[in-house]
């Protein structure tokens, strides 16, 4: 499960508009901001994926811990870009099945330990969506402006795209957990 900085990502094949994000991140940058988004620091290593924020009594839990164990047995799978609103981690969902980064949903892992696809046919768009929701005349005001950064996004939520998945990462979590649980 890479983390990936801005500067790191600029060395791999990426999706166009991530790579258009990365390119025009100067006319960028207050759209990411107003959406509490943020792309990690060089060395950082965030709480969600250190597990930092387990107490003594939580690392002595084996609920927890099979639950720890199940939630890094899913990071394997996902490569994540960027911090999104609430400290929930965003990236790309490659799955058990190895999904090329360009191919792959965008998934979130969030501050209560949840994993969820997010809709959406690129990562902008994922966002601005998870950030708006139903919201149609606030997304049509992203869409222009993510077009003046040269990112092309869906006019509304309803627009947003489903994926479909062979493995779910949630499920996969479940899964996971309650064969910990068993050992």
């Amino acid at each position: 499960m890479p983390v990936l900085t801005k500067e790191s990502l600029i060395k791999i094949n990426l999706p166009i508009d991530l790579q258009m994000l990365i390119e025009n991140y100067d006319c960028c940058e207050e759209l990411l901001e107003e959406m509490e988004c943020r792309f990690f620091e060089t060395d950082e290593v965030h709480n969600l994926i250190s597990h930092s924020y387990l107490s003594d009594g939580d690392k002595k839990s084996k609920e927890t811990m099979a639950n720890v164990s199940a939630i890094d047995e899913v990071f394997k799978f996902i490569t994540f870009v960027m911090e999104a609103i609430d400290g929930n981690l965003v990236g790309y969902w490659h799955g058990p099945e190895g999904a090329d980064v360009t191919k792959s949903p965008i998934v979130m892992y969030t501050t209560e330990g949840q994993f969820r696809i997010l809709p959406g046919s690129n990562i902008v768009e994922a966002l601005v969506g998870d950030y708006i929701f139903d919201e149609d005349d606030e997304f049509l005001e992203f869409q222009d402006q993510f077009k003046e950064c040269g990112i092309d996004i869906v006019s509304k939520w309803d627009d947003l795209v489903e994926i479909e998945l062979k493995t779910d990462p949630s499920k996969l979590h479940e899964e996971l957990y309650s064969t910990n649980l068993k050992n």
